[in-house]
């Protein structure tokens, strides 16, 4: 998580809402995204019950969280708050249930330790963008 708000900490005000070809996703997009998408994932790691495919019903929902951080300080801090809370539970996870596989937006179940691991990946996944962004801007001093 470090790395990753490292980055987003480098970008002016003016470029976090900037998109690359007025197309691409903007930084603050990425962060709402990594302040968001931890919830869903606790929720899988807790239940125990997966999302077999992407609905209009749940994407409507994730937009609409995501939209609730309309700013950088805010989607910020949902990443920590939301990172810590998905650490902890990832922490609690006994043997048998990493053991376990649920559906998780793929036609075949997942095992939990790769759902575990996602946020982080998916954070490793935006830093890259963003530091790209940065340097279509014009930010050479990665």
């Amino acid at each position: 998580m470090a790395a990753f708000l490292k980055e987003v900490e480098k970008v002016p005000a003016d470029k976090l809402e900037w998109s690359p070809l007025d197309e691409g996703r903007t930084v603050l997009s990425m962060v709402q995204e990594c302040g968001t998408l931890p919830r869903y994932l606790l929720g899988t790691l807790t239940t125990f019950e997966g999302i077999r495919e992407m609905t209009e019903e749940i994407m409507n929902m994730y937009f609409a969280d995501c939209a609730k951080l309309d700013t950088l300080e805010k989607a910020v801090a949902e990443v920590r708050t939301q990172s810590e809370a998905l650490a902890s539970r990832i922490e609690a996870l006994t043997d048998e249930e990493m053991a376990r596989t649920v559906y998780l937006m793929r036609p075949d179940p997942r095992p939990i330790a790769d759902i575990a691991s996602y946020h982080l990946m998916n954070m490793e996944y935006h830093r890259g963008q963003i530091c790209y962004i940065q340097t279509l801007y014009g930010d050479k001093s990665l």
